[in-house]
């Protein structure tokens, strides 16, 4: 299951962790200022399309902080139904932040806290930080040492840390 705000690319992770373009169907994206994910996706699919391995279920859910939706309150209970209706468990939980803004606002710590109630403490030990929307060139990798002085790893460890 894929969580994390509106905008930080989590159909576009979805589509690439089943071996499609990110621009697939099988969880459509928007590049637009709206979002496109309006409701919770379940999908079977092949990780990274290897139809040698038995296929995986992949969630991806609607955006918190999402202007388009009322509160977070109904997001949470369209989650809760489509999840009590259509899967029995989760095996991982991926948190996406967005790599070029790897801030911890006071939504995503929310957001963070609503999972950690609904699944308790076990949550944590499924959890994975994801970072989304981050160029992972050599030259890229560079530029932001050089600009923030720290590594990728360091800047992780210490999101990891406030989290």
């Amino acid at each position: 299951m894929i969580i994390g705000k509106t905008g930080t690319g989590k159909s576009v992770l979805c589509n690439r962790i089943v071996g499609h373009d990110y621009d697939s169907d099988i969880f459509p994206v928007s590049d637009g200022a709206t979002s496109c994910t309006q409701s919770t996706i379940l999908a079977t699919a092949h990780f990274n399309g290897d139809k040698e391995k038995p296929p995986v279920n992949v969630i991806d859910t609607i955006g918190f902080d999402d202007p388009k939706n009322d509160t977070d309150v109904k997001i949470i209970a369209e989650l809760v139904s489509k999840l009590k209706n259509n899967c029995d468990y989760v095996n991982l939980f991926g948190i996406a932040v967005n790599g070029q803004a790897p801030r911890l606002d006071g939504s995503l710590v929310a957001m963070i806290k609503i999972f950690e109630e609904m699944f308790g403490q076990g949550f944590w030990k499924q959890c994975v930080l994801l970072f989304t929307r981050i160029r992972m060139s050599e030259s890229e990798r560079k530029r932001r040492v050089k600009l923030t002085k720290k590594s990728d790893e360091e800047r992780a460890t210490e999101c990891v840390k406030e989290v």
